[in-house]
């Protein structure tokens, strides 16, 4: 997917929190719940449908998200996961449909034992 962050997200009461972060070399790297558009956790756990933005600031219903604009984010895509969301982001546009590899994510999140 070329992901510059990889986020894991649980739910924990009202919110939610880092369960586990990953950089684009899979190094761990600190990450609050802030640092993502808790809009677009928040409608993928209440889906349970993987959501793939490939351009934010054009993306109808997405684009004025106060929290999108604050973290410069371009793209991203957030996916059901057991236990919560997966959430993965970059600050550039993409210039290919990332579809089959979110197909492979979705698959691969599906062996996960549920939390």
């Amino acid at each position: 997917l070329g992901a510059e962050r990889a986020i894991w997200l649980t739910p924990a009461g009202a919110g939610w929190q880092v369960a586990l972060a990953r950089d684009a070399h899979g190094q761990a790297v600190a990450a609050a719940p802030d640092d993502v558009s808790q809009g677009v956790v928040q409608w993928v756990a209440d889906r349970r449908e993987p959501l793939s933005l490939l351009d934010v600031a054009n993306a109808e219903g997405w684009r004025d998200r106060g929290s999108v604009q604050a973290l410069g984010v371009r793209t991203l895509w957030c996916a059901p996961a057991p236990g919560g969301v997966v959430y993965l982001d970059l600050a550039r546009g993409l210039d290919r449909d990332p579809a089959p590899d979110l197909a492979l994510l979705q698959s691969l999140l599906a062996f996960l034992p549920a939390g």
